[in-house]
């Protein structure tokens, strides 16, 4: 999620919360990258929860923000949510 999102990329994820068929096939890719929402009861597991929130931020900044980040900047930014606590 450190690159910006692209169009196509962003449509599959959209229709895939929408369409339960779509939905189902993404689940299990989704479980290898993020951790689920439910299991939030520790200070480790909600940090790691707010990091892939944030991560997602950063990966649709660019579909809705006009101001882009140069290559640096969101280097920078990819690490700072790897250092959150």
């Amino acid at each position: 999620m450190a690159t910006s999102v692209t169009r196509a990329e962003l449509m599959l994820t959209l229709e895939a919360t929408q369409n339960p068929e779509l939905g189902s096939a993404w689940q299990p890719v989704l479980a290898r990258w993020a951790p689920d929402v439910s299991d939030t009861a520790t200070d480790a597991s909600r940090c790691r929860y707010l990091k892939m929130l944030a991560a997602e931020g950063l990966w649709l900044h660019d579909a809705f923000d006009y101001r882009t980040m140069t290559a640096e900047q969101r280097t920078a930014m990819t690490e700072a949510i790897l250092d959150l606590h």
